[in-house]
């Protein structure tokens, strides 16, 4: 082809009906990229959002928590627990007893369980049929 023929072919092609639908193309995917780039921007936007929700959630609750175990202790039942535990006192009447402790038997070497982790085709075997 020559360079006379090439440019009676783009010439032929290169219409202002072409120019348009190209720069009308080229328009739109430059909107629908950037609806794209909105929707996840908005959408990461969003689990942040949930997120710090979650978190101010989680510290109310804590808050909530710590409130309600200081009004434990500032009541009249922590504080009769509190001294029979740490100073020994009791009601009038009662009786403590105070049992020696005791001392686990040593295991002994030669006496210790042994447990088979059963292989990969048993643990199908029974998550399919129960067995």
């Amino acid at each position: 082809m020559t360079s006379k023929e090439y440019y009676y072919h783009i010439k032929k092609r290169l219409t202002l009906n072409h120019i348009v639908l190209a720069v009308a193309v080229f328009i739109t995917v430059l909107g629908v990229w950037n609806t794209v780039q909105t929707l996840q921007r908005n959408f990461a936007l969003q689990r942040q959002v949930n997120e710090l929700d979650q978190q101010i959630a989680i510290a109310e609750l804590e808050t909530q928590t710590l409130a309600l175990q200081q009004e434990y202790y500032k009541s009249d039942e922590y504080l009769e627990l509190s001294a029979r535990q740490y100073l020994g006192k009791v009601e009038p009447g009662e009786k403590v007893i105070i049992l020696p402790k005791t001392q686990v038997a040593a295991k002994t070497p030669g006496r210790q369980a042994i447990r088979v982790q059963p292989s990969n085709l048993q643990l199908w075997n029974q998550f399919f049929f129960g067995s």
